[in-house]
């Protein structure tokens, strides 16, 4: 029977090379870390291609002891590190200037045009196909980054891509900017308050998560925020479709009947918004929404719930009105904890109070070209959600608790079934007060000056 021989001998012999488990091992507990040699690929790439690049490879040194593992010269280009999951651990540019020239080269150049002369792709389309690749195949930040240092050695000489500069800069091309479509509210976790204006502490005294006290440098990331999208601009990029003015005069053409309700333009709320020549949903480019509100678990293992905030075109056509082409994003919670909808919803309808007042302008369609830009405003129609999202936009009990109905007050009643209890309401006993507007304003009101729930 064969024996097996001397274990470690590649710390004896540099001819030896480390074994592939061992590298495993060593690259999982951060021990193995690349420096720069002449030898390895070196040897085996032709000449001219050391003119693109130089490839930094492991030397395989013969060491005492494992965790005495040579480390990273500083002209590597390639890193063996931990795998990361927090972008905080990226290494960031050196210094800002180095950060300007990215965002110069990103506001002037064109996201349409070739990676490079003759190039098959564009900008863009290589942009997409990276991140493609990496949430396809679940790429850690480790694995990502090698991944564009080995894209960069197949780009001709002298070419500079910026987002191929470095993982940062790829991300950066996704960041959200001073002039992005999205704007992230972090929340505080005692009382729910979103920081409004860059402040540092909460109205209650909490600090936020990110600061220059030691105690928010200590602090690690929210367990609450929530994203703001830019909802006109994304209606500017519906109105770029030629087919989408054509879609929203679906209204028109609708035939109408007396007492016969088929969609929602037969609804009485929709027809006041249409009454006279000079009605909001007249005007041909003017839009309404039906927004809808439900959350759910973000992880498998996890407690984490995220809640979209979405709005549906009601002048589009049935079959396209909830299509995800044609959707809007509103908003996204993310928490440990349900929405606050005073904090999520206060930013989210200034922006749509803008939207109905002031509007915005958008260029004609082909066929109209001759018209001056219109403008377009929108408004908040209808609302559709189950009966816990329901509680929440209303600020009423959940509706398994006393007064839980969002129609009427009726507390309702106990009963016991199977082997717990169960809340009813009985029908026929007494006429409950109903829910009503005006009712619910005053009871608002009521509460704020008495800082106690009222109508319940």
């Amino acid at each position: 029977m064969t024996t097996r021989g001397k274990y470690k001998r590649w710390k004896e012999d540099e001819s030896i090379k480390i074994p592939k488990t061992t590298l495993h091992r060593m690259r999982a507990k951060k021990l193995c870390k690349p420096v720069e040699t002449t030898s390895g690929l070196d040897n085996v790439l032709p000449a001219d291609t050391a003119e693109i690049a130089h490839v930094p490879q492991i030397k395989h040194e013969a060491v005492t002891d494992e965790h005495d593992i040579p480390d990273a010269d500083s002209g590597g280009t390639l890193q063996f590190k931990q795998d990361v999951d927090d972008e905080d651990n990226i290494i960031q540019p050196e210094d800002e200037e180095k950060d300007e020239w990215y965002d110069q080269l990103t506001t002037s150049s064109d996201l349409n045009a070739p990676l490079y002369d003759n190039a098959q792709v564009t900008i863009a389309e290589s942009i997409m196909l990276i991140m493609d690749h990496s949430l396809t195949y679940n790429c850690t930040y480790t694995s990502l980054s090698n991944m564009i240092d080995i894209i960069k050695l197949h780009l001709p000489v002298g070419i500079e891509v910026q987002h191929l500069q470095s993982l940062y800069f790829l991300k950066k091309a996704f960041c959200l900017g001073g002039d992005s479509d999205i704007k992230f509210h972090h929340v505080c976790e005692r009382c729910l308050s979103f920081f409004e204006n860059d402040m540092d502490t909460c109205k209650c005294g909490h600090p936020r998560y990110k600061g220059t006290t030691p105690e928010q440098l200590a602090r690690k990331r929210p367990r609450a925020f929530f994203l703001e999208l830019d909802v006109a601009l994304q209606l500017k990029e519906f109105f770029e479709d030629p087919e989408f003015f054509t879609l929203l005069q679906h209204r028109f053409s609708v035939e109408r009947e007396k007492d016969v309700y088929k969609d929602i333009y037969d609804g009485e709320l929709y027809k006041k918004w249409c009454q006279g020549p000079d009605g909001f949903l007249t005007n041909p480019y003017n839009v309404s929404f039906t927004w809808h509100l439900d959350g759910g678990s973000a992880f498998k293992s996890s407690h984490m719930e995220v809640w979209p905030f979405q709005g549906f075109i009601n002048e589009l056509p049935p079959h396209l009105r909830f299509s995800k082409r044609y959707s809007v994003l509103f908003g996204l919670w993310f928490g440990s904890r349900k929405p606050c909808m005073p904090s999520f919803m206060k930013p989210i309808c200034r922006s749509l109070d803008n939207l109905y007042t002031t509007g915005i302008e958008i260029k004609p369609p082909e066929e109209n070209a001759s018209v001056s830009c219109p403008r377009i405003r929108a408004v908040l129609l209808v609302g559709t959600m189950d009966l816990l999202a329901m509680c929440l936009a209303k600020e009423l009990v959940q509706f398994n608790g006393q007064c839980g109905c969002g129609i009427c007050e009726d507390p309702g009643t106990v009963v016991k079934r199977g082997k717990g209890h169960a809340r009813v309401y009985l029908c026929g006993e007494h006429d409950p007060v109903l829910r009503t507007k005006e009712r619910m304003w005053t009871q608002a009101q009521e509460s704020l000056q008495k800082q106690c729930p009222v109508g319940l």
